[in-house]
């Protein structure tokens, strides 16, 4: 009896140990900058979603993705040069269409289209 006691603590505190442990928030990676603002342009930055962006998801592959959002951006008279994709953050844990992907795309924006670049979801670096 007395051994079947102390098996089961040390059971629990081997499962409280590897729960606390598991548990670990990830550490958000930084996200570094590949471009450069001027006096005409701005570095902008926009979190991917998991499938809610308005240039559409699932592409094959990051080529077809930059120019999938060059063509939506053109649509709307929106030229953003010197598109960058990188990691910003581990993904969120959720299966929802706007949660982010953890990657993020940035460029150059001409400042005239600053505004209605900002109203797509993206922020100034």
């Amino acid at each position: 009896m007395k051994e079947s006691l102390t098996t089961n603590i040390l059971i629990f505190i081997f499962a409280l140990g590897m729960m606390f442990t598991s548990c670990k928030k990830e550490d958000t990676v930084p996200q570094t900058s590949v471009c450069v603002s001027t006096d005409s342009t701005t570095c902008v930055f926009y979190p991917e979603t998991q499938c809610a962006d308005p240039w559409g998801y699932g592409f094959s592959n990051d080529a077809e993705l930059i120019q999938r959002i060059d063509i939506y951006l053109d649509s709307l008279n929106i030229d953003l040069d010197e598109i960058h994709l990188g990691t910003m953050s581990p993904a969120e844990d959720c299966l929802a269409c706007v949660c982010t992907s953890g990657r993020s795309i940035c460029g150059l924006v001409d400042n005239e289209d600053l505004d209605a670049i900002k109203a797509l979801g993206f922020t100034e670096e």
